[in-house]
């Protein structure tokens, strides 16, 4: 059962904390980088005393008064999101090993499957949407019986490595298995990149036909950035046939992602996960908007454009005017293989989220995306095509 499922809560309650207060947008303005209920209140974003008054359940929210601590459990800090935050504090200590091991311990069961279906949605998510979405169906087909490159950008010990547990190559080659199987495939090559990445090469195996054949599975760690990795690199495992992307955060300053972007070749497919659907939302404007794709997804650009007519700015916001391409296979969704374990945000204390928990995909397209004359192109296209289809309703009933 779904843990929210199981605690009655029909969905997670992403953005619970307040910005809209006059001393909070005031704050944000003078310094972006403040952390709301860690090191200023997350009611007013007053300087914290030497004793803060911290939220008496969850004990990981931080107020300059108890009349702000009052107001936001009122209006943020309610009762299931401190509760969830609880569960943030059981999961963290026992993925530091410091719960009992003991049989039978309140909740250490409960977190440790909670921290490893968390480590489970990385080659869950990879393997599953590749091997089934048709965008990579059609690459995987052009692969069979032959050799496939993935490579995992901006990957890190901690996360996509599972921290080195020697258990996360066994489950990249479990979770590759249908893949292999279904395109008759002699070779994956999973290839890891990022600055908080380390150097590993391993190999493991998957046997195919009843014994007759086998899937070799070949692991490599790369360090450095993308751009400069790929560029040095002489190997034929540099030449990616799928770009996977897990948490990037695209749009967040503290990254530059420009670089990396140029250096994926146009035509390729991509694979990018989020933690919230803000997130995605706002990772698929700014690929649209540097021009790295055709389109968004229609579900982006309805939500988009919904928010658009609500703020009254639907005129001077291009992306509500982006037409949705079918043709360009860009898709955006929940991610059904994401964890279960919730996170507390590190900047906003009531935001919570699920790594992963949503998903974009589409083509690299570098020639004429995000153009006024792609999208009057675009326009003319579906004006003619139910031109088209008018017509033929006229036909058929006349």
């Amino acid at each position: 059962m779904d843990l929210l499922e199981s605690l009655n809560i029909p969905s997670l309650p992403e953005q619970q904390t307040k910005t809209d207060h006059k001393c909070i947008v005031a704050a944000l303005e003078k310094d972006s980088s403040i952390r709301l209920g860690f090191d200023v209140c997350l009611t007013c974003a007053a300087p914290l005393p030497k004793k803060a008054y911290i939220c008496k359940g969850c004990k990981r929210v931080s107020y300059c008064s108890s009349k702000c601590r009052r107001s936001d459990q009122a209006h943020g800090h309610g009762p299931i999101v401190c509760n969830l935050l609880k569960l943030c504090n059981i999961d963290e200590d026992c993925e530091e090993g410091l719960l009992s091991a003991v049989e039978g311990t309140d909740g250490v069961e409960d977190a440790r499957y909670r921290v490893r279906t968390e480590l489970e949605s990385y080659p869950a998510t990879l393997a599953n949407f590749i091997t089934d979405s048709p965008l990579y169906r059609k690459i995987l087909s052009k692969k069979r019986n032959k050799m496939v490159t993935l490579h995992v950008i901006g990957a890190s010990t901690d996360a996509e490595l599972w921290k080195g547990e020697n258990d996360v190559y066994a489950a990249y080659t479990e979770a590759l298995t249908a893949m292999a199987e279904d395109y008759s495939l002699h070779q994956i090559n999973l290839v890891f990149i990022g600055i908080n990445c380390e150097p590993i090469l391993k190999e493991t195996y998957i046997v195919l036909d009843e014994g007759k054949t086998s899937c070799r599975i070949l692991f490599e760690g790369l360090v450095g950035n993308y751009e400069d990795v790929v560029a040095k690199s002489r190997s034929s495992r540099s030449e990616a046939d799928i770009y996977v992307m897990f948490n990037p955060g695209l749009t967040c300053p503290d990254y530059s992602w420009k670089k990396v972007f140029d250096s994926l070749r146009s035509g390729k497919p991509f694979l990018i996960s989020t933690n919230t659907e803000l997130e995605a939302v706002m990772d698929c404007q700014w690929l649209y908007d540097q021009r790295l794709v055709a389109s968004v997804p229609e579900a982006v650009v309805e939500m988009v454009r919904a928010e658009s007519e609500n703020t009254g700015n639907d005129n001077s916001d291009i992306y509500s005017k982006c037409l949705p391409d079918k043709d360009s296979g860009m898709f955006f969704g929940e991610n059904p293989y994401s964890g279960l374990r919730i996170r507390q945000s590190g900047n906003f204390a009531n935001d919570l989220f699920v790594k992963s928990k949503y998903i974009l995909g589409g083509k690299i397209d570098k020639s004429s995306s995000g153009s006024a004359t792609h999208i009057r192109e675009k326009r003319k296209s579906i004006n003619s095509d139910q031109d088209k289809e008018k017509k033929k309703k006229k036909l058929n009933t006349a």
